[in-house]
């Protein structure tokens, strides 16, 4: 799952607890990367932390911002067969209301 964060230090840390614990309910591999984009408050830092402290999830520091140039750079540093950012797995995939993803084939199926 791709994750863009610009200026979020202050709700990261909850955000990404949330999404590994829908994660972990899935079956197979997963990871997680968190694609900060020109933040200016401790974005960084938080997802940093959370990168060294949980191994799905994958940092990516961006200079520029852009949450599409976040969602691409993201795409391109992700293995897995499927990827997805957050907008609507709650319907698609049971998840809780907390968790909304919308998956995209990079190759095989999903």
């Amino acid at each position: 799952m791709i994750l863009p964060v610009h200026n979020q230090g202050e709700h990261i840390a909850a955000i990404v607890t949330d999404y590994l614990a829908v994660l972990r309910r899935l079956s197979g591999r997963h990871e997680l990367i968190l694609v900060t984009n020109a933040c200016t408050d401790g974005s960084v830092e938080v997802c940093r932390s959370l990168a060294a402290g949980h191994e799905p999830v994958q940092l990516i520091d961006l200079l520029e911002g852009g949450w599409g140039r976040a969602v691409k750079v993201g795409l391109e540093r992700a293995s897995g067969m499927c990827s997805a950012t957050p907008t609507r797995l709650a319907r698609q995939r049971r998840c809780s209301p907390s968790c909304s993803l919308t998956t995209r084939r990079i190759s095989g199926s999903c």
